[in-house]
């Protein structure tokens, strides 16, 4: 048996879309628009029959390996430092913020704050405009999966091979 020959017979293919790099991330659908990401910073928004309605290049070169995320009217998108708002319509960006390492996490929101982390274990907190209002420094490890919010704590395992619990009121962590 070799997987590289093997086609289902159940299912045909509808249609397909050519990127110019690697596909990383999974796709966020938006009204009928897909919008994903490839390996060489660039998302791409189709149409539901699979033709281009926009691509941005972020000028990360970098992969986008986290899944966009629609929230307030706009695409959240990550890509090496860069966190970036864009516009759904036309892919502008609206507003941007450097992180000060790789930013490793997908995305977690709340009603009123959006956070992520970076691989070096320092989590930012914005609010819905994008803008920074506060950082936290738990661990000196990546964060590498989505951030869990319950009410005022934050839960999330690091490289350190710890599980955390912190608690966003009195800024510690605590090992669970």
């Amino acid at each position: 048996f070799n997987n590289m020959n093997f086609r289902p017979t159940c299912c045909k293919i509808n249609w397909n879309f050519k990127t110019t790099d690697p596909i990383y991330s999974q796709a966020e659908i938006i009204n009928d628009k897909i919008v994903f990401g490839d390996g060489n910073g660039v998302i791409y928004c189709i149409s539901s029959n699979g033709k281009e309605i926009w691509k941005r290049n972020l000028g990360t070169y970098d992969a986008i390996v986290n899944k966009p995320i629609y929230f307030n009217d706009k695409i959240i998108v990550t890509s090496n430092v860069k966190f970036a708002f864009l516009d759904k319509n036309d892919g502008s960006i609206v507003h941007r913020f450097n992180a000060d390492s790789p930013i490793t996490s997908p995305v977690s929101i709340t009603d009123n704050s959006i956070f992520f982390a970076d691989n070096l274990g320092k989590i930012y907190k914005l609010n819905n405009e994008g803008v920074l209002t506060d950082t936290y420094q738990p661990t000196q490890k990546a964060i590498l999966r989505k951030i869990i919010i319950d009410n005022k704590s934050l839960f999330f395992g690091s490289n350190d091979n710890f599980f955390y619990k912190y608690d966003l009121e009195q800024k510690y962590p605590d090992h669970v």
